[in-house]
């Protein structure tokens, strides 16, 4: 899933009943695309956590292309490993 350039509480209520409706259907796996993820506040977080623990022992949540941003907010959180981020290289634009 690509997620748009804010993942904040009005787009977080879009997409619980979504993510719900995948996990009963069976799915496990959940990819979510953060290369334009720029704005990610508590409801993104915990939404992020919800669903890995919904998931916890039969799937896993990761989350790709973080920027640094992101990923230093979830080292700080200490999610970054639990939530499998892989951290997009940024290019240096100078």
């Amino acid at each position: 899933m690509i997620l748009e350039p804010q993942l904040t509480r009005s787009q977080v209520q879009g997409l619980q009943p979504i993510l719900s409706g995948e996990i009963k259907s069976g799915a496990t796996e959940f990819e979510f695309d953060c290369a334009a993820l720029c704005a990610l506040d508590g409801s993104g977080v915990a939404l992020f956590i919800a669903l890995e623990e919904r998931l916890k022992g039969k799937g896993e949540v990761r989350l790709t292309n973080a920027n640094s941003a992101v990923q230093e907010l979830l080292s700080h959180l200490r999610l970054a490993d639990r939530l499998h981020v892989d951290v997009n290289a940024e290019v240096s634009h100078g």
